[in-house]
């Protein structure tokens, strides 16, 4: 689960599949897919965690849909990678905007397909069959890696759960690009012996990094 802020309110989303019980004409019949696998991704805003408005239904798609992750970029677009049949990238400047399938709509009020993991860098081992559980970050500046020429500000991280590994690290100089020498595996980073599953990213500082040491060595 992941939750950002917009709007002074919290908006936390998660998967589920739908009641195809609900009584027609009722609140959670309105709740319900219209395409395909009946798991669809909902999200609730809340100010405090404790009051939460009611759900709605962001994500319907033809396949299951259980992983999204988002970030805002300085610019005022939000980007989206989600695990449905592929790694799906998607963007828009309204993260409430319901999407009803993937679709290049060009539209910044809506969600817009950018590409997929598979397509970009050309691996099919990137596709939701050995992929999930995604996670979006922006680099540290002295972490960020030039790579083609070109520099790799934004992270993505995806499980492979398929194959029992942990994280794999991907790189983007633009996520919104559908340029290939625009995303790059991050075949550098070294994760140590411990297996990093899913979890969100929290890029900190050397000096950071040396008072959780200092604080929590023991």
């Amino acid at each position: 689960m992941i939750y950002y802020q917009y709007r002074w309110q919290q908006s936390p989303p998660w998967a589920t599949k739908t009641n195809a019980d609900a009584p027609a004409g009722s609140d959670a019949a309105a709740l319900n897919n219209e395409l395909g696998d009946p798991t669809n991704m909902y999200y609730a805003t809340t100010a405090d965690f404790r009051t939460f408005s009611d759900p709605v239904k962001w994500i319907d798609r033809k396949n299951v849909i259980i992983d999204t992750t988002m970030l805002r970029d300085d610019d005022g677009w939000w980007y989206r990678v989600s695990k449905d049949s592929e790694i799906t990238i998607e963007r828009t400047r309204n993260p409430y905007a319901v999407a009803r399938e993937v679709l290049r709509t060009d539209d910044p009020n809506e969600w817009s397909f950018v590409g997929t993991l598979t397509d970009l860098l050309g691996n099919g081992r990137y596709s939701e069959h050995y992929l999930e559980g995604p996670e979006l970050f922006v680099f540290n500046d002295d972490d960020v890696a030039t790579v083609n020429g070109r520099p790799m500000r934004y992270g993505l991280m995806c499980d492979q759960y398929a194959e029992g590994k942990g994280y794999t690290p991907f790189r983007s100089a633009d996520l919104g690009s559908r340029d290939p020498l625009d995303w790059a595996a991050a075949d550098d980073i070294d994760f140590g012996r411990l297996k990093k599953r899913h979890g969100a990213i929290l890029p900190i500082t050397e000096a950071e990094y040396e008072a959780i040491e200092d604080t929590f060595a023991n």
